[in-house]
């Protein structure tokens, strides 16, 4: 038993680390981008069309990229059996976890990458509101005991 916990113990840290690299990641290019855009006033078009359609492909990306991200992490996470044991089914959740976090990943680096061709402000919500998603799915312990159904017992430190 003391080797399940600390193997599951290690999975979660593991998702932990996934997590804040994919954030800093996130964080440090939009740091970067604002860098350059606010501050030194930094676009790379003045070409009002392709603002316009950066603005609309950003927003779209995001209004469909999220709820993708948390429909498929759902939906795959119904799919984990209850009847498996609980180091396989905390395997599969890492794999779930993943997909969403990285459909999240894309969303966020999509409008960043956006926002610095077109300096335009609107998409700049739609990247905040991109990192507000991430940041909104740290994986947390109670939050992994209910997705997957568990007793108290099989807890995770």
């Amino acid at each position: 038993m003391d080797l399940k916990n600390n193997e599951i113990k290690e999975i979660y840290r593991s998702m932990k680390i996934m997590y804040v690299g994919i954030v800093l990641g996130v964080i440090g290019f939009f740091a970067i981008t604002l860098y350059l855009n606010v501050v030194m006033l930094l676009s790379l078009t003045d070409d009002k069309d392709l603002k316009n359609i950066l603005n609309m492909v950003s927003v779209l990306s995001m209004l469909s990229l999220i709820p993708l991200a948390f429909y498929l992490y759902k939906k795959k996470l119904s799919a984990i059996s209850s009847e498996l044991p609980f180091i396989e089914r905390i395997v599969l959740y890492k794999k779930t976890y993943l997909i969403k976090i990285v459909l999240l990943d894309a969303c966020c680096f999509l409008c960043i990458g956006f926002f610095f061709i077109s300096n335009n402000q609107y998409i700049l919500y739609s990247v905040l509101i991109s990192i507000i998603a991430l940041l909104m799915s740290y994986p947390n312990k109670t939050t992994l005991i209910s997705d997957l159904k568990t007793e108290s017992e099989n807890s995770v430190d």
